[in-house]
């Protein structure tokens, strides 16, 4: 069988995604074999946002901790919505992407303000609020109001791919919308909660991105990989790009000789970490070396060369690699009026993001030595 581009996907799609009978039997799977999540416990449209934001760049096993933590604090909007940004980061810490914790911020304000602390079921709606996109808000509107909305993740497309043996990367242009529509001829006929939960659930179960379970699978005699023995080259994926290096030499400055003081930061306006605390760091795209040539936000006095450096670390993100080193020094004169000056005792609950979290957990463990 030959694998389908452009052109004739929505008709392998209309051929076998669209017969019933195959969603039949994923939703009856699905109804039989579900993991019980505690927001699939409740119709809560709150409790589903959580989750939905969550768990949008998070394994389930990561985040749960963070949700149920999230919903105790905070149990509707209302409350979200009064939120202090210092401590809903602290709650945060550690699950990355911290773009999310700032758009639910925004979101809870816009949701208390505009809306009585309800979130609309309405798709255009939520589309309107910051960190909601057409997965999420199809999610949403499905899960929590029960509008026929198909979502189509990174899940849901895997097991598509292998479905009808989509012979291109999940992320060309144009795919997401042809499996959105053909899906829609579906969603109709079934609960759109159950209907997309399904197929999501599917992707993470049994149609796993290595070695899936198709033996398993419910759906099996409907799969072309399966029928094929070519589940191993679906999805088709995509040439993967070298993620460009970014150095950065941060500086752990004491207030005094006992070092039981020293100095931070906040990061503003920044596309990575914004409201996080860091220490007072240069950074630069071409080297470490190159890092000292800088212009740098320090007092002109400041000693770099007799800094000592104590920890090196490489963090991944998305869409960078960072390496990081870490050096400690002592600095007693005038420094810049948004260095803030914090007992070290406090450090350890400050928001911070993962590469500071690094360095006080080998410093930890340098003292426990």
């Amino acid at each position: 069988m030959q694998d389908y581009f452009p052109g004739f996907l929505k008709f392998a799609l209309m051929n076998s995604c669209a017969d019933k009978s195959l969603f039949k039997l994923l939703v009856n799977w699905y109804s039989q074999n579900k993991r019980p999540l505690p927001w699939r416990e409740t119709a809560n449209p709150y409790h589903i946002y959580i989750s939905e934001i969550v768990f949008q760049q998070t394994r389930i096993d990561q985040g749960i901790s963070y949700y149920n933590s999230i919903i105790d604090k905070y149990p509707d909007f209302i409350s979200l919505s009064k939120a202090g940004e210092k401590d809903f980061l602290n709650i945060w810490q550690g699950l990355g992407y911290y773009s999310r914790a700032h758009n639910i911020l925004k979101a809870a304000a816009i949701i208390a303000e505009k809306y009585s602390g309800k979130l609309p079921n309405d798709y255009n709606k939520l589309l309107e609020l910051p960190g909601i996109g057409p997965y999420t808000a199809a999610a949403i509107a499905s899960i929590a109001f029960g509008l026929p909305c198909p979502v189509v993740d990174g899940n849901v497309k895997r097991v598509i791919s292998r479905l009808r043996c989509i012979g291109i990367p999940l992320d060309k242009t144009g795919l997401t919308n042809e499996i959105q529509e053909d899906l829609n001829q579906q969603i109709h006929h079934f609960n759109p909660s159950d209907f997309n939960q399904a197929l999501m659930e599917l992707g993470a179960l049994v149609c796993t991105p290595a070695n899936p379970d198709c033996s398993g699978c419910p759906v099996n005699k409907y799969c072309c990989a399966f029928k094929t023995g070519t589940t191993e080259k679906y999805p088709v994926k995509a040439v993967t790009k070298t993620k460009p290096s970014v150095f950065i030499n941060y500086y752990v400055v004491f207030s005094n000789d006992k070092k039981d003081s020293l100095y931070m930061v906040q990061r503003e306006n920044e596309k990575i970490w914004k409201g996080l605390y860091e220490f007072p760091c240069r950074e630069s795209a071409e080297s470490e070396a190159s890092v000292n040539t800088v212009e740098p936000i320090f007092p002109t006095d400041f000693p770099f060369e007799q800094s000592k450096l104590v920890y090196s670390a490489n963090h991944v993100l998305t869409h960078r690699m960072i390496h990081a080193s870490f050096y400690e020094t002592v600095f007693k004169n005038k420094v810049p009026p948004h260095w803030i000056k914090i007992p070290v005792s406090r450090v350890s609950s400050m928001p911070v993001h993962r590469l500071i979290q690094l360095y006080l957990e080998h410093s930890q463990k340098s003292k426990n030595k």
